[in-house]
């Protein structure tokens, strides 16, 4: 109860300074498993929204998510992620989605992410991954 009570006061700060903090909210969703507090990932997910309106955040949005890519975060925020990034990604996120393709684990995570940024560079990494990929990895691509 305490850190879902946390959790609406960072975000009511969050909102009443007219930007979030998408550092922090990343790193608290970034330790999501399954079954744990989903308030961390709602938190990230509503200030992603509200990027709509506010382009200048979407910069620093797209770079907490690129963040909960790295190897210490669980597999569902890396899923959480890469959802998002689909939405939300840009060039910007192309080399650190690239780099999960080469995990069997991730490609397809990073499968969906990439092709949901319509960009020539995104596209790219899709067809350099899949003509170095074997197995199931080359499925998912």
């Amino acid at each position: 109860m305490k850190n879902t009570l946390t959790s609406v006061l960072v975000l009511a700060v969050a909102a009443a300074s007219g930007a979030a903090d998408f550092a922090a909210l990343a790193e608290k969703a970034a330790n999501y498993v399954s079954g744990g507090d989903v308030v961390p990932l709602r938190e990230l997910e509503r200030a992603l929204v509200a990027t709509i309106d506010a382009p200048a955040d979407r910069a620093q949005a797209e770079a907490a998510l690129v963040r909960m890519l790295a190897a210490d975060a669980s597999f569902e925020a890396k899923r959480f992620a890469c959802e998002r990034l689909s939405e939300y990604g840009t060039d910007a996120a192309v080399p650190a989605l690239a780099a999960l393709l080469g995990a069997e684990e991730t490609a397809g995570l990073a499968c969906i992410a990439l092709g949901g940024i319509r960009t020539e560079k995104a596209a790219e990494a899709l067809r350099t991954a899949l003509a170095a990929s074997k197995g199931p990895s080359r499925v998912q691509g």
